[in-house]
């Protein structure tokens, strides 16, 4: 059964790597786990930042010389804000939306429900802004202020608790809400903050921006031309990604473990696969400066600032493979099949379950449904031969495509109907 397990995934890689092939020689650059441009909306002023409500399906727009912009993510329309320009960072738990303005050195506290602005926050030199919602703490890095320092607010008192004197320059901040983590980048090394006491150590790799996905404890340095990667807990650099003209700060998708890195001179975003530390595209946008994602929806929001926009990218794939698949003959002609939804739907609804059987144990193939249009985990085959062994496997199907196969099973179909055959000697017994 492995070698039936290993041979049926191997014709599956296979079939992917020639359909790779024939959608190149036809000119279509398309890849299941590639992410795709849906659509690119005008925005009022030069865009700096970008945050993501979830819950609401909210996207907020910082821009200098002009008020911030709210977009609807299921309409794509856009309304402004009357709150400062140049960070902008979302609690989606309490719906509290802060932006911040170097101008006049201020934090706008902005009601996600009303859009209206409903007080701000002394904090000279705001700039680059970030919440973990978990601790309902916002962190501020003071940017073009004689004393390099990041602010710390509690979220429930919108007052200052903290300042703590670290230099992280004016790009980013990323929090690693699970551990009660902030990362900042000084150019030569990663700044770590401890959000319980608030005291500081360093990782000595340089970075000019970083990111972290909470769930595999990576984190992400921006470098020259390049991606490190660097494990949380050993805090040692596992790779380093090629990625040309790199800059700012990453995103992270942890659902879907991909990390997306904005170049700002070549107008693209480029697309790394968290699990193999590789780069899976490079997207064109236009002069990006910062990345929202919703990973409710899969979208993922680029702020242009060049360009004056917003560059919407679908960030779905394939789903992961169908789990758990069981067989179990229930009479000489039936067997049943049931099994265990993808653990990541990759983003799209899963519309049905495409079956494949096998008579030969795994050497030859049929489809039995391409599609079950539904998105049940159970499923019959009948009209079998009796006492014939069968073997199974399933795909998951969504939107996007079709998923890696699940795990093979078999079963024999019965000598005779024995349970239906008892019954009707049962029943007939005088």
């Amino acid at each position: 059964m492995v070698e039936e397990q290993r041979n049926y995934h191997d014709r599956y890689l296979l079939t992917l790597v020639l359909a790779s092939i024939s959608l190149f020689s036809f000119g279509i650059l398309q890849n299941v786990l590639a992410d795709t441009v849906t659509v690119t909306i005008p925005v009022p002023g030069n865009p700096t930042g970008v945050s993501v409500n979830p819950n609401t399906n909210k996207i907020y727009i910082a821009s200098s010389g002009a008020s911030a912009s709210v977009i609807d993510g299921a309409t794509n329309s856009v309304s402004t804000i009357s709150a400062g320009g140049q960070g902008v960072a979302v609690n989606p738990d309490t719906n509290r939306i802060y932006v911040t303005s170097i101008g006049d050195g201020k934090v706008w506290i902005v009601d996600g429900v009303t859009n209206t602005q409903v007080g701000t926050i002394s904090a000279t030199g705001a700039s680059a802004i970030k919440v973990n919602p978990v601790t309902n703490k916002i962190y501020v890095i003071a940017c073009c202020t004689t004393t390099h320092k990041v602010y710390v607010i509690d979220g429930v008192t919108n007052v200052v608790t903290d300042t703590i004197p670290v230099d992280v320059g004016a790009a980013c901040l990323a929090i690693d809400s699970k551990k009660n983590v902030i990362y900042g980048a000084d150019g030569n090394s990663i700044v770590v903050i401890n959000g319980t006491d608030n005291s500081v150590s360093s990782i000595p790799v340089s970075s000019f921006g970083v990111g972290v996905n909470p769930d595999t404890n990576m984190i992400y340095a921006i470098q020259n031309n390049a991606v490190a990667v660097i494990n949380g807990t050993t805090r040692s650099i596992i790779s380093t990604i090629s990625v040309p003209n790199a800059i700012g700060c990453p995103d992270i998708n942890s659902i879907t473990n991909k990390i997306y890195v904005t170049n700002y001179a070549s107008n693209t975003v480029t697309v790394i696969d968290g699990a193999t530390n590789s780069v899976v595209s490079t997207i064109p946008v236009g002069s990006p400066d910062a990345i929202g994602i919703n990973p409710n929806t899969e979208k993922i929001y680029v702020a242009n600032q060049g360009s004056r926009s917003v560059t919407v990218i679908d960030g779905s794939s394939i789903p992961t493979a169908p789990q758990n698949l069981v067989a179990t003959a229930v009479s000489s002609s039936q067997i049943n099949l049931s099994w265990n939804a993808p653990s990541n739907n990759g983003g799209s609804a899963i519309s049905g379950y495409k079956i494949e059987r096998s008579t030969d144990g795994g050497t030859t193939w049929s489809t039995v449904q391409s599609n079950t249009g539904s998105a049940s985990t159970a499923s019959s085959d009948t009209g079998l031969d009796k006492k014939t062994t069968y073997t199974y496997c399933i795909y998951a199907v969504n939107g996007v495509g079709t998923s890696p196969p699940s795990n093979i099973v078999s079963a024999t179909t019965l000598k005779n109907n024995h349970i239906q055959h008892h019954k009707y000697i049962e029943n007939n017994k005088e």
